[in-house]
């Protein structure tokens, strides 16, 4: 083990990946290096600075289900795809994150029960059970992603990225550390362009004589980035 972890050391600077491919084919260390890349993956996804769409239009279990999991939205198809944990069916545990995502999400008893019998959901049980955002049918899951992708493009590019930040920060910080890394995030944001237009445009439209929640309603769907 700490022969593989010196290679996987290694192999996080770029230049050496295609060495250790070379190397290590073959040997007792590729497994480990694999899973190691895939967990690399799993940090990529749950900390890109913008929002990351599934759309899930088949069967997410073991790895398949914690790549789903680290997005930040998940849609899949109804049907015949399913969703679950299903290492235990095979004699292993979940990993790259998938029991961590999944008691954030679902709770402690929900999670125990999904990773330790193996349970698959579909699309409405897995919506139901907190897993995923919608259930789609399958001739409208492109579309929907395709909707959900153009509205969060209408958000703030900034804004967007610190309120990522924020909620991984919740997830892992007491509420006071939570609270003191949001103020520099929150007073980046509001010096945005975005912003200052989005104050000034409310002040006008409470100057006219209208109320907040018409102005809310209205911003709804506003490309805050000036796109047509």
């Amino acid at each position: 083990m700490a022969l593989a972890r010196h290679w996987i050391r290694w192999d996080r600077k770029a230049p050496h990946e295609s060495r250790t491919n070379r190397w290590l084919r073959d040997t007792p260390f590729e497994g480990a290096l694999l899973y190691a890349r895939a967990n690399r993956l799993i940090q990529t996804l749950r900390h890109y600075p913008l929002p990351v769409i599934a759309a899930i239009d088949g069967d997410a279990q073991g790895y398949g289900m914690e790549l789903a999991l680290a997005c930040d939205f998940r849609l899949m198809t109804r049907g015949t795809c399913r969703m679950g944990q299903i290492e235990t069916l095979v004699g292993l545990i979940p990993g790259s994150g998938g029991i961590h995502h999944l008691v954030k999400l679902v709770g402690r008893a929900s999670a125990t029960k999904l990773c330790l019998l193996g349970e698959r959901l579909d699309a409405d049980s897995a919506c139901q059970a907190g897993l995923i955002h919608q259930a789609c049918d399958a001739d409208n899951l492109e579309h929907t992603a395709n909707q959900l992708a153009l509205q969060l493009a209408q958000k703030s590019p900034a804004t967007l990225s610190a309120i990522k930040a924020c909620l991984l920060d919740s997830e892992a910080t007491s509420l006071e550390l939570a609270l003191a890394r949001s103020e520099p995030r929150f007073m980046d944001a509001a010096c945005t362009p975005q912003a200052q237009h989005s104050y000034a445009r409310q002040q006008q439209h409470l100057a006219g004589g209208h109320s907040s929640a018409q102005y809310l309603e209205q911003q709804s769907t506003v490309d805050q980035n000036g796109n047509p």
